[in-house]
């Protein structure tokens, strides 16, 4: 695991258009180890491809994730949230996806993220 460097601004461009400065993604800290990253990876796609989160699973790519319910609105009603990120083995894209007022499985978060994720990447 890489944390990046936090910012604000992407891009400065004058009035034309013309980009006058980039900033340019850095790394900042290391948070975990790469054993401990690679090991959470892993169990994030097992959630995917045997666990809660297997609404998301798609033979196009294989993607990671957590997902829960949380703050339940009504004894059948909760709120179900997804993250994960895909490709699992090269990330390109990570996502949260939260669902008010979902049923108690909180698939349609795992669907919504997959839909998602494969229309980021193009497949």
């Amino acid at each position: 695991g890489k944390m990046m460097k936090p910012y604000l601004v992407d891009s400065v461009s004058d009035y034309s258009g013309t980009i006058l400065k980039q900033t340019r993604p850095e790394e900042w800290k290391q948070p975990i180890s790469q054993a401990t990253a690679a090991a959470l990876t892993g169990m994030m796609i097992e959630t995917v491809n045997d666990g809660t989160g297997s609404q998301a699973r798609t033979s196009k790519v294989q993607i990671a994730a957590k997902t829960g319910t949380a703050e339940v609105v009504t004894d059948e009603l909760y709120n179900a949230w997804f993250v994960g990120f895909a490709p699992a083995d090269n990330p390109r894209y990570a996502i949260a996806v939260v669902i008010a007022g979902a049923d108690k499985s909180g698939a349609i978060a795992s669907r919504v993220a997959r839909d998602t994720l494969l229309s980021a990447l193009g497949l």
